[in-house]
């Protein structure tokens, strides 16, 4: 995303000097950041005349710092234009002369301090985040094209698969946040403390049976069986206690089949065989 007054970096551990891409009033208007990928610290630099070390930045040029430190290739370096909002740079009083100059400065203060509120404002909306529902990472691959904000719950129980970069082999359980870093290019899982955890607890009493092996899926099942007995001609099949199947032989050897199907008794003969009866 293209910005007005942002030029950023990444460390390659021994670049030293940077190039300044956008204009600016004065240079105690621009900062410098060195950024950790892992979780997004910032440490601004401290501007110095000559022979940066640390922490310290100097300008080479208008157009040109070198830092103390290089950044290494975990970190990124953030230049920012910051144009004060809280004083005129230029004042005016009564019999002043106008000078083009300082028209065009006080004018460059408004026009830099819009810039700089949009460079902000399309920040923020590219770290928004959407959450975009359920996803196992122990079975899932991650999505192939994630854009920055991009947010799941995890559902699965053991190690994130080889694709999600950032998170890879690590262990879950469940409920973990996850959220895509479009700085980082990486995934990062925030941590929801155990009492926190969204695991759902079932029980039953005989006949329901509750398997939870795994508290994030728990399966119900029944045990409860239908038992059903009979005298001739009444012929009954108890192979599946919970699906008896009744049999009533009669009439010409045409048999009625009653089978119980939930709470219904349904009867089937063969109709060809009607013919056939006295």
């Amino acid at each position: 995303m293209a910005t007005y007054a942002t030029d950023v970096y990444d460390g390659t551990g021994s670049q030293i000097e940077f190039a300044v891409t956008f204009d600016f009033i004065q240079r105690d208007h621009v900062r410098v950041y060195r950024i950790q990928d892992s979780d997004g610290a910032e440490t601004e630099l401290t501007q110095v005349a000559s022979s940066p070390l640390g922490d310290e930045y100097q300008w080479q040029s208008n157009i040109l710092i070198q830092v103390g430190i290089p950044p290494t290739t975990e970190q990124k370096l953030r230049i920012q234009r910051d144009t004060p909002e809280d004083q005129q740079l230029v004042q005016w009083t009564d019999g002043s002369y106008i000078v083009a100059d300082d028209l065009n400065t006080s004018d460059l203060q408004l026009l830099y301090g819009i810039q700089e509120l949009e460079d902000k404002v399309n920040q923020l909306d590219s770290q928004a985040l959407k959450f975009l529902g359920a996803i196992d990472l122990t079975v899932d691959d991650a999505p192939a094209k994630p854009v920055s904000g991009d947010y799941y719950i995890n559902t699965g129980l053991g190690q994130v698969l080889p694709s999600w970069v950032g998170i890879a082999g690590q262990s879950v359980s469940g409920s973990e946040q996850v959220i895509y870093d479009g700085t980082a290019q990486q995934w990062t899982i925030v941590q929801t403390p155990d009492d926190q955890q969204g695991v759902l607890t079932v029980t039953g009493n005989s006949p329901i049976v509750v398997d939870n092996t795994d508290p994030q899926r728990p399966v119900i099942s029944s045990e409860a069986t239908v038992s059903v007995t009979g005298e001739a001609p009444i012929i009954v099949n108890n192979d599946d206690p919970q699906r008896p199947e009744v049999q009533l032989s009669t009439l010409a050897n045409a048999p009625i089949v009653q089978t119980l199907q939930g709470s219904t008794l349904v009867s089937t003969f063969d109709i060809n065989v009607l013919s056939s009866l006295p």
